[in-house]
């Protein structure tokens, strides 16, 4: 259905809010590029049970041009959920000549380097920015302004401070509380992995359309090293073999965890403690039942019957 609908494959993932945005992101890019047009996301947003994006849309030929080069596949891993992307083209300059060319590749092996599984493909997907960030913060500093002129301050605060704390040009994200569950480990908790990170040398983020998920620049193998240093100290449940976490586990970390708290590891927001994702506004919150055609006080028709009644 993604497929006929969008032209991308999703995947089962714990990032697959954000996977859809950025396929819908990508559905919108090549709808523009063939009238030669290109787009600038300034807000992309997974709300509760649906998502919405705000997209600038541009004339030229020239930009046009760019487009494949902010597309890609992802190759995911079925046994540990490692995730890389694959540009779908590229943008190769020489003096004063630049040209377009398909994607080098593979970025991956036949086999996960760090627990031994294939991988899966889906997409492609938008991995350019999904937001603006000037946009954002003009937008946030007017929310802020005349927080009287929205009756939905809370969420919308939320969820622009979320997006404008997320870092850019992270494609997807991981959670922590997932891969702790492959290792069968319980997890440290997300300021305690996200210093982790910091100290590794990386840099680090929440992102808006998961409260678990962890944005970094980390490959998988550095954070799977550090989960492995976590493993160490905290003995993970017998798993029957072969699994896995079970593989991931056997290898020696080449990267030492230092568990060091960094305040920078928690978001401005946090440390303030602004609300980043407010419960839900009433109970059982959710897409409702289908939409269909009244057909008396209590009583319901779908499109089908009704079709099926007039033929």
């Amino acid at each position: 259905v993604a497929w006929a609908k969008y032209g991308s494959y999703p995947l089962r993932a714990k990032y697959c809010h954000e996977m859809a945005i950025r396929t819908l992101l990508g559905a919108i890019a090549n709808a523009a590029i063939k009238h030669k047009r290109h787009i600038v996301p300034v807000l992309s947003l997974s709300i509760d049970f649906y998502i919405r994006v705000f997209v600038r849309v541009y004339t030229s030929p020239l930009q046009m041009k760019n487009t494949p080069t902010k597309l890609s596949y992802v190759f995911q891993c079925v046994g540990c959920d490692s995730h890389e992307l694959q540009p779908v083209g590229r943008m190769v300059t020489k003096g004063n000549v630049t040209k377009y060319q398909p994607g080098a590749g593979p970025v991956v092996p036949q086999r996960c380097n760090d627990c031994g599984w294939h991988y899966n493909m889906g997409g492609p997907i938008w991995s350019d920015p999904i937001h603006d960030k000037q946009w954002v913060k003009n937008v946030l500093a007017e929310v802020e302004k005349n927080k009287e002129a929205y009756p939905g301050y809370n969420k919308i605060h939320a969820l622009l401070t979320l997006a404008n704390e997320e870092l850019l040009d992270v494609p997807l994200h991981y959670d922590v509380h997932s891969m702790g569950g492959t290792l069968k480990v319980t997890p440290p908790n997300a300021w305690l992995f996200k210093s982790a990170i910091i100290n590794a040398g990386y840099r680090v983020s929440s992102a808006h359309s998961n409260p678990l998920g962890v944005k970094t620049d980390a490959p998988a193998e550095a954070l799977w090293d550090i989960l492995r240093c976590w493993a160490k100290d905290h003995p993970p449940k017998t798993q029957p073999q072969p699994t896995p976490g079970e593989a991931i586990l056997a290898k020696e970390p080449k990267l030492i965890a230092n568990w060091t708290r960094v305040p920078n590891a928690q978001s401005k927001s946090q440390r303030e403690g602004t609300p980043r994702f407010p419960v839900n506004p009433e109970e059982n919150w959710g897409p409702k039942r289908r939409a269909g055609t009244a057909k008396g006080k209590n009583e319901r028709v779908s499109k089908k019957a009704r079709d099926e009644e007039y033929e």
